[in-house]
């Protein structure tokens, strides 16, 4: 893609109807990273913001959204467990209660 406002609405349909497919997309046209950032960044397309985020060596940037990712999964493992959707193995077990303890902040939304 030669012009860049045809690749940021190709990325921007990308992010919202096929999200696995914008990080194939941005590893093969390397020229398009901030404006792609900040689109992947609204559509939640985590593996393509952290791509072109280590491209373009923001390593604070990184870090920052694996740890929130990571709080959102295990935000997500927790409902799942608490919802009976994933049977906790044994509910006095230290598995459990690991479930039941949470910091104070712990799931705030990725913006705090």
């Amino acid at each position: 893609m030669s012009q860049p406002a045809v690749a940021n609405t190709y990325v921007q349909l990308l992010c919202e109807f096929e999200p696995c497919a914008v990080l194939p997309f941005l590893k093969q046209h390397h020229e398009y990273l901030s404006h792609c950032i900040r689109l992947c960044g609204a559509a939640e397309v985590w593996d393509a913001e952290v791509y072109l985020r280590e491209r373009r060596g923001e390593w604070e940037a990184v870090l920052v959204l694996h740890l929130r990712n990571a709080e959102r999964r295990n935000h997500e493992i927790d409902n799942a467990v608490r919802s009976g959707a994933v049977p906790a193995a044994h509910v006095g077990s230290a598995t459990a209660r690991c479930f039941s303890t949470t910091l104070p902040g712990c799931w705030d939304s990725p913006s705090g």
